[in-house]
């Protein structure tokens, strides 16, 4: 059994679900590398990455420029998925994925690279999930990704790169929203700062 199948059969006892997925993409990752192709985490699972743990999914939603070679991987790996149904599910690793796109909505510049066990694992830029939270909530009218956009502005104030993010708002027609959601944040902070005196 090769280094990759050793470390994916060793997730089976994995309780960490985030540790959980990050390690599967990682070795997704590794087994692309020959072909040029980079699996890129978005969705759920990035919002729980960026918010620490504060959000949940079941799912895996990765975005990839290559999408047969991967899915001849994913099989390799041991997923199933039945006619007709989106996602990939591999029941000893309790993990199900779905590649809902091509090509990925926001900049490749702006993805963050995690390493998982001597290994690279890439992830949406927080700019850009935030940018798909703020969409989500005007076009949408989706107060809880709202709330997530703020909670990200929280967490990752000090991190973000703000230019981008506000250029990429503008272009997305989300800028009204961001504004008002980096208000609501402002607020949030200043009552938490005055509660710190």
């Amino acid at each position: 059994m090769d280094r990759l199948n050793e470390i994916l059969v060793a997730l089976q006892d994995e309780q960490d679900q985030l540790k959980k997925t990050l390690t599967f993409l990682a070795i997704l990752t590794k087994r692309l590398e020959p072909y040029e192709i980079k699996p890129i985490l978005v969705g759920g699972r990035a919002l729980e990455f960026y918010t620490l743990g504060g959000y949940a999914t079941k799912d895996i939603d990765l975005v990839i420029d290559g999408r047969e070679r991967a899915q001849e991987i994913i099989e390799d790996m041991g997923f199933l998925r039945h006619l007709g149904d989106r996602h990939w599910y591999h029941e000893d690793l309790d993990l199900a994925v779905e590649i809902p796109d091509y090509f990925l909505a926001g900049s490749m510049e702006q993805i963050v690279t995690v390493h998982v066990n001597g290994m690279e694992a890439y992830i949406i830029g927080v700019e850009d999930l935030i940018l798909d939270r703020l969409a989500a909530a005007k076009f949408w009218k989706s107060e809880s990704d709202f709330e997530w956009a703020i909670n990200l502005l929280d967490l990752h104030e000090k991190n973000i790169n703000w230019k981008y993010l506000k250029k990429a708002a503008k272009k997305a027609e989300v800028k009204n929203v961001l504004v008002k959601a980096i208000r609501k944040y402002k607020t949030i902070k200043k009552i938490r700062d005055n509660d710190d005196i």
